[in-house]
């Protein structure tokens, strides 16, 4: 086979209808609907991908330190999954490995999707590297099977995750809805207030929460109306009406985690005064400016628009404990890049200053 470098630049998508629980942990299969936007390469996670049988071994280092696929690292057991499907889609041999270099430009562990980003960098490289030419619809298939969230980074603008089909079937993938310049007024300035790795792993969380939590009960359906919503507002581009879904899923979800068992936090007490201050200036405008919604983790995304955005800024001013604020807009979506993170004799070259 050729021993080619296939190499990925993917960025983050971030729910605004969230996907939270999934009916089958192998597969990633969402118990609702989810709607999120790509972000631009202000945030973004570029991977490369080799295979040669002059490897020993599989091998996956994400910012520079390697990772084992284990019972407290879901993902990369499903990144392993992903490589060997992908082999055997392509007639390789047992005897030939794959070596995975990614970097993020960004903290991984802190609830900013980087999962979402990662396996959609993998797959792209992945089927570059192997020359296999799969459609954008088959390596959204394939990227949920890493995260659930990635099915939607393939894709670039806004794009949405339909629930589970009632017969089972595992045909679930994302598909791009509006593209990345429908509405280009649209910004969502990320707030970095912890860094440190989630003691609970959202993998964890999915499992947890639907089978615990006696809220969850009305959560999937909740998640179709607000998905329907959103829908309606983005192609009115009614922010207003966007921003309201927004913050009620963000809402919606966390209460569920707080009422699984054990309770599942994620959020702090600087997170709390972030969605204070977004109320307090909503309020006191008769509109929605700052409309708050987190993942799972700490730091907030600020969905707002460009006429707002200086008032968001200013409203953050205020607010100790913020450690870095990036302001991002809607991406186009995944490219391609020569320049690799491995190396011709199959060693990681990872940037000092990160993609």
């Amino acid at each position: 086979m050729r021993e080619s470098i296939g190499t990925a630049i993917a960025t983050p998508n971030i729910a605004m209808v969230k996907y939270w629980g999934r009916v089958k942990n192998e597969y990633n299969m969402p118990l609702n609907s989810s709607l999120g936007i790509t972000l631009d390469f202000s945030l973004k996670t570029k991977t490369s991908v080799v295979f040669s049988h002059k490897l020993d071994r599989d091998r996956v280092i994400i910012d520079g330190k390697d990772r084992i696929a284990g019972q407290n690292n879901e993902k990369i057991a499903n990144l392993i999954f992903v490589m060997n499907k992908l082999k055997k889609e392509s007639g390789i041999d047992r005897g030939t490995h794959g070596l995975v270099v990614s970097q993020n430009s960004f903290p991984s562990d802190a609830g900013l999707s980087a999962s979402s980003s990662g396996g959609a960098a993998f797959v792209l490289a992945a089927n570059d590297a192997l020359n296999l030419a799969l459609s954008r619809k088959q390596l959204s298939i394939l990227a949920r099977h890493i995260s659930g969230s990635a099915c939607r980074s393939v894709y670039g603008g806004i794009v949405g995750w339909k629930r589970t089909p009632a017969d089972g079937t595992e045909e679930s993938y994302g598909e791009e809805v509006f593209a990345w310049d429908w509405w280009p007024e649209l910004r969502d300035i990320v707030v970095i207030l912890e860094e440190k790795k989630k003691k609970v792993p959202s993998s964890m969380g999915h499992d947890i929460t639907p089978k615990t939590s006696s809220l969850y009960k009305c959560r999937p359906e909740y998640a179709e109306q607000s998905f329907e919503a959103a829908l309606e507002a983005i192609r009115r581009r009614d922010f207003d009406r966007l921003g309201m879904v927004i913050m009620r899923e963000s809402n919606s979800m966390h209460a569920t985690m707080l009422d699984s068992m054990p309770p599942i936090f994620y959020l702090n007490d600087r997170s709390l005064e972030i969605i204070q201050a977004s109320e307090e200036l909503n309020e006191g405008s008769g509109h929605i400016k700052s409309a708050y919604s987190f993942d799972a983790g700490p730091n907030p995304h600020l969905f707002t628009t460009q006429r707002y955005r200086n008032e968001v800024l200013r409203m953050l001013d205020g607010i100790d404990g913020v450690r870095m604020i990036i302001e991002v807009g809607v991406g186009s979506g995944p490219q391609m890049s020569e320049e690799h993170l491995i190396d011709d004799n199959f060693r990681p070259v990872l940037q000092h200053s990160k993609p």
